[in-house]
Parts: structure tokens; C-alpha cells; sequence
């Protein structure tokens, strides 16, 4: 997965996903803007997403292996549905929302729509509990994103520390999928991130 980014504050936006098999290569997800100019520098990730899903609302945005394709339309759709989701229990710019996901066309519509809430935090399925009980702390984590029947640590990590799990169900379309959580709140807030906050936090070793 290639992420390039300038902040939120984009002049060049592409993020692709690969899937190798049988030494053949498959675009799963392509998502490519032109180069943008200083007068639009203050265009976001989602800002382009919904020009685009204005624009071209039937073309393909992401196909991916035994789903259905998604349109610009759908994605634009799928975000706005996850902004609400999360504003809903709570989540705000600048907190901090952990990813536990495989790649593939739901990693990269999560990392679109948390990106545009608030800041994403992808971490590596294959983390011990130990590593998840780091990485999640040293966050700030507020927040974890799984996909539902994925044996993972960092759930029990999670409820340990007190902090929401998010299940993540796919649906027959690529990148469109359902988000339940066992937490119930119901706040009225509407909150977009800003140009300048940061869109995605990677740990390196």
C-alpha cells in the first residue's frame, strides 16, 4: 500500500493496493488526483472525493476480487455514512483512531473516511498482544476498527484500556461495509477535520 500525502493540505493525492497472485497483478484500488494548484491547496481528501462523486458519480472507484464494483457515487456515500458513525460515538479531529484490517478495498475507504474525522492509525494484523498493548497506548488510541471474525489481540487490548471497538462487517460491494460497536452513544455532533491536522499516523521500527 503507497500513501502520498501532503498533511491534509493536498496537492497530490494516490494511494494504491496491490494483490499478487500467480504472479499476476491486480489494481484493487486506484484512487489518483492531478496535480492541484496552489489556488485549491486547501482541498481535503474528502473534498476531492466529493468533487469527483459529483462529477463522475458512475465511474469505478474500486473493484476488488469476488465483490462488486464501487462508483465514486457509492464511495462518497460509504465516507459521509462513517463520518456520522464515528462523530456519533464520540469521535472529533485530532483523536486518534486505530486500524486492525487486511488490505484490501475496506482498509482503504476506512483509511479515507477516519482520515476525515480524525487521525488514522493503521496497525499490522499480525501484531502480538504485547505489540498491540504498546502501540495502542502510546497513541492515544480512542478508538479501534476491526474487521468482524478477525482473531486478533488488540480487541482485548482494546476493551482492556477502556477504549471502543468498532466491528467491521463487508458487504457484497468493494469497500462498502457496516460498523457496530457494543458501545451506545448517541452524541449530536457534526466535526470535520482541518487542512493542516494529520490525516494518518504510521509507527516505524
Amino acid at each position: 500500500m503507497k500513501i502520498t500525502i501532503f498533511n491534509r493540505n493536498i496537492y497530490i493525492l494516490f494511494i494504491k493496493i496491490k494483490s499478487y497472485s500467480h504472479n499476476r497483478e491486480k489494481i484493487l484500488f486506484e484512487l489518483e488526483s492531478s496535480f492541484v494548484s496552489d489556488k485549491h491547496q486547501n482541498f481535503t481528501i474528502y473534498g476531492i472525493i466529493s468533487k469527483w462523486a459529483k462529477q463522475t458519480p458512475d465511474k469505478v472507484a474500486i473493484t476488488a476480487p469476488g465483490r462488486l464494483p464501487l462508483t465514486y457515487y457509492r464511495l462518497n456515500e460509504q465516507i459521509k455514512k462513517v463520518i456520522k458513525e464515528l462523530n456519533k460515538l464520540g469521535i472529533v479531529r485530532n483523536d486518534r483512531v486505530a486500524i486492525v484490517l487486511p488490505n484490501g478495498p475496506d482498509m482503504a475507504v476506512t483509511f479515507l473516511a477516519v482520515s476525515t474525522v480524525a487521525t488514522c492509525a493503521p496497525l499490522n494484523p499480525n501484531y502480538k498482544a504485547k505489540e498491540f498493548d504498546f502501540y495502542l497506548i502510546d497513541l492515544k488510541a480512542k478508538m479501534l476498527i476491526v474487521q468482524s471474525g478477525l482473531n486478533t489481540p488488540a480487541i482485548s487490548i482494546a476493551e482492556k484500556y477502556g477504549i471502543c471497538v468498532l466491528h467491521l462487517s463487508p458487504m457484497s460491494e468493494a469497500g462498502i461495509y457496516s460498523l457496530t460497536s457494543d458501545k451506545h452513544v448517541n452524541l449530536i455532533t457534526q466535526e470535520l477535520a482541518k487542512t493542516n491536522d494529520v490525516a494518518l499516523v504510521l509507527h516505524t521500527s
